[in-house]
């Protein structure tokens, strides 16, 4: 949260000062991002996927975030990329920014998972180098099959974890397909027009 100029009162200790500096921070002070009171808006959702055309005007090109669900639920992917299967592509597969290889990251996730409580808590890592086995089980959804966007298509990136982690507040500059294989994701999205408010360094796009 953020204090306007003059919010902040330190003046002393007494009663009359502690309550004066709890009425004046506001609600949600020092809480998670999301708990000030913000209006939130349920993104839209769409069973299945759309054609190209629509994809591109009513969607991409305004900037309107979207759920399309069961898009790609037959996909190979869902059904083979398990533990063991990813274990099997580790020989050699790397991560380029930190140079972290997946055996290793492997054995991280394996050495640190809490067996009595059925949770992990491991490296939150993206892998932007996907051994071509593995990009063959991930097929390219119909309403990207159109020109503008074949050819700007940029990386296949997955994203592991072995649960209960969460993303620092931060601005993607590209547009991004998120195809959840396993597990849930929950997603905090904030309008480019309210970016002042973040104190964000970049023009509203």
């Amino acid at each position: 949260c953020s204090f306007e100029d003059g919010d902040w009162n330190d003046a002393d200790d007494n009663d009359e000062g502690q309550h004066h500096r709890q009425k004046r921070t506001g609600h949600g002070h020092l809480e998670s991002f999301g708990k000030q009171g913000q209006r939130r808006v349920p993104v839209e959702e769409v069973e299945g996927c759309i054609a190209p055309f629509p994809f591109l005007e009513e969607h991409l090109f305004a900037s309107r975030p979207t759920v399309f669900r069961g898009c790609l639920q037959d996909m190979a992917a869902i059904s083979r990329w398990n533990d063991s299967f990813l274990n099997s592509m580790a020989e050699g597969w790397h991560e380029s920014t930190r140079g972290m290889g997946f055996k290793d990251y492997f054995n991280q996730y394996n050495d640190q998972r809490d067996l009595s409580r059925g949770a992990n808590k491991t490296l939150y890592m993206a892998f932007d180098t996907i051994p071509e086995k593995m990009r063959q089980d991930v097929p390219l959804p119909e309403m990207l099959h159109c020109f503008p966007i074949t050819t700007r298509l940029e990386n296949l990136v997955l994203w592991l974890n072995g649960g209960q982690q969460q993303s620092r507040l931060h601005y993607d500059g590209g547009d991004f397909l998120l195809t959840q294989i396993s597990g849930k994701k929950h997603f905090m999205l904030i309008s480019p027009k309210e970016s002042h408010l973040l104190y964000a360094d970049f023009p509203r796009t």
